[in-house]
């Protein structure tokens, strides 16, 4: 009897955190929703990109891990700074959006590292984000990169897009 109330109470305690968890999340903006999936896969992309270029480092997850939680923290205080000044729009969400653009960014290019191979439709809006959000060098650089001989390789994921890109 008493280990079916152990039982019992473990599985309130858990049902009372599953939906602490739920209450938590769906109190989140939209937009930092988006932010921390999209930095999930992007940190996931970047352990397989290691893997494949036999690359894996500790040190740069670690990284990685800093720099997303320093994203974190800024777009949280962006929030309250709204909530404190009484702002009549939102910079954290504008703020989260800008970062989503650079998960994007970062996630496409670790899958054409990885070998993906990348549309060149999509690689053309990837062109115009980076140009956009001044995340490594202009589109038209880019672009005058990949219309020489070796464009093929980039937009067939066989060459190194981030290495082109980033």
């Amino acid at each position: 009897m008493q280990a079916q109330n152990v039982q019992s109470s473990g599985l309130v305690a858990g049902k009372w955190f599953v939906a602490f968890v739920v209450s938590l999340w769906a109190s989140i903006p939209t937009a930092v929703q988006v932010l921390l999936v999209l930095m999930v896969i992007d940190y996931a992309t970047g352990i397989m990109r290691g893997f494949v270029e036999k690359s894996l480092s500790s040190s740069t997850g670690l990284r990685g891990l800093v720099k997303k939680t320093a994203t974190i923290l800024l777009v949280v205080t962006a929030h309250f700074l709204v909530k404190a000044l009484n702002l009549p729009f939102d910079v954290g969400t504008t703020l989260a959006s800008a970062f989503i653009m650079n998960e994007v960014i970062s996630i496409v290019e670790n899958s054409a590292d990885i070998g993906v191979p990348i549309p060149p439709a999509l690689l053309d809006v990837l062109l115009r984000a980076k140009k956009m959000t001044g995340r490594g060098q202009g589109a038209a650089e880019v672009k005058q990169e990949l219309d020489g001989p070796d464009q093929p390789s980039a937009v067939s994921g066989t060459g190194s897009i981030g290495q082109r890109i980033s």
